[in-house]
């Protein structure tokens, strides 16, 4: 398993708990012919959240977690997760992941992890990144197939479509 599908699969079982969330921005998309729409979430308060945020991997490269929730209510059960891994200074992710969870991380939908270029995946049409934190938006589009299981290979026979736009702000994630 990638690094990227390791990362991804943390910050969705992380998902933050019941504190107070705000709203810092939306995905919008049509996964399999449905349009659909998830909000992106920051905690407010003391406790940490691993929700969107963006975290510094050793100073050169930045982790991108976006993470939405349906209706604003962060959990498991529909959560839309967009990962992404670039170098300091580009706007090209060098790896993306996108996974769906209708029910539970047991089983989920999921972007290529192999034989797919990041860039093919996620377009990021704006990236803005200081040491506060951040802004992006852009553009995706791919097929997310069944795994039944987070290490399970997707079957090819069973995926879905998911093409949209997200724009959210990043909170900067500080590393424990």
């Amino acid at each position: 398993m990638s690094r990227i599908a390791w990362i991804a699969a943390a910050t969705l079982a992380l998902a933050a708990p019941a504190t107070a969330q705000e709203v810092i921005g939306e995905i919008t998309a049509t996964l399999d012919g449905e349009q659909r729409v998830w909000q992106t979430l920051a905690a407010t308060g003391e406790e940490e959240s691993y929700n969107t945020g963006v975290s510094d991997i050793a100073g050169f490269m930045w982790d991108i977690s976006i993470q939405g929730y349906p209706d604003g209510r962060p959990g498991i059960a529909g959560a839309l997760s967009i990962t992404l891994i670039g170098m300091t200074g580009e706007d090209t992710p060098q790896e993306a992941l996108i996974l769906y969870v209708p029910e539970q991380m047991s089983q989920l939908y999921s972007s290529p992890e192999d034989g797919v270029e990041a860039g093919e995946i996620v377009q990021i049409e704006r990236l803005e990144l200081d040491e506060e934190g951040g802004f992006v938006e852009g553009r995706f589009a791919a097929p997310l197939c069944f795994k039944d299981g987070f290490m399970a290979p997707p079957d090819p026979e069973d995926c879905l479509e998911i093409e949209g736009h997200f724009a959210t702000d990043l909170p900067l994630e500080e590393a424990p």
